[in-house]
């Protein structure tokens, strides 16, 4: 289950999707799942314990806190038929001091490939901008709004809460807040439209890490819940597996050239080429 990576650090394509969908028999019933959120905030280690993935992790001890994740990552776990995307963590001092904004170009892959996107930050965090994810979201949404306009089906956008802790938290006051949040950033970017109608919220709390077992069964449990089939969190694929890596490179050209991404357009095109049937 060792990734490979299928964009680069300068947000390039490694054209390596086409070769690991072969080498692991990936089929077109695999789920694509994506993860965003800060840098050093437990993303491939969460995905690594969901989906039995094999992810670079961040090993303080040894490196101290710096950047593990770079580009974009791809692993398949065969029991559950998922593809998983791990994604470059935003806020990075290494891309800060370049000046570098290039989280926003990632973080939009991310949003066109998968089918359901993970929100991954810290509860502590929701207050702010850069840690919650907020500035990242707003960026990406206002850049592509018309994206998510022509998407017949709605956007799962699950936030992943970690470090929850139900003596100081209340879960469902949270989520009303991440969802009145979101909707007034919506009504900013797009004031014609209803976020409610093109975007479906979920909320998963996971306790700390070293409160176990607490942790461990939280874990579990979502990972029962992104597992399962039928499963109401995934949206049905926009393109088949078969045909990711063109979509994929399409996805990156596009984005890489500040051009609005038409998802339906771009699929439309691929089944033209190859003469099939849109799933």
């Amino acid at each position: 289950r060792r990734a490979v990576q299928v964009v680069s650090s300068d947000f390039t394509d490694t054209e390596a999707i086409a070769g690991f969908i072969e080498e692991h028999k990936v089929t077109n019933d695999y789920r694509k799942v994506a993860i965003i959120g800060p840098q050093s905030s437990g993303k491939s280690y969460l995905l690594n314990k969901l989906f039995g993935t094999e992810f670079d992790v961040l090993d303080g001890l040894e490196n101290g806190v710096q950047q593990t994740t770079q580009g974009v990552w791809l692993a398949a776990d065969s029991e559950s038929k998922t593809l998983v995307f791990d994604v470059e963590g935003s806020d990075s001092n290494e891309r800060a001091r370049n000046g570098d904004r290039i989280e926003t170009k990632i973080a939009l892959y991310a949003l066109a490939v998968s089918d359901l996107l993970l929100i991954n930050v810290d509860t502590k965090s929701l207050g702010t901008e850069e840690a919650s994810c907020t500035a990242l979201l707003r960026t990406v949404l206002k850049a592509n709004s018309k994206l998510f306009e022509e998407q017949a089906q709605k956007k799962q956008l699950v936030f992943v809460l970690r470090d929850f802790r139900q003596t100081q938290f209340n879960v469902e006051i949270v989520k009303s807040q991440i969802s009145e949040r979101l909707k007034l950033m919506w009504e900013e970017i797009d004031p014609s439209s209803d976020f409610k109608r093109l975007f479906k919220l979920r909320v998963v709390t996971l306790p700390p890490f070293d409160a176990k077992p607490d942790f461990k069964d939280a874990v579990e449990s979502f990972k029962a819940k992104l597992t399962e089939r039928p499963s109401s969190l995934f949206r049905d694929p926009v393109i088949t597996v078969r045909h990711l890596q063109e979509f994929s490179k399409n996805c990156i050209d596009k984005i890489a050239n500040d051009e609005d991404l038409n998802l339906a357009d771009m699929v439309d095109q691929i089944m033209d080429e190859h003469k099939i049937t849109k799933i």
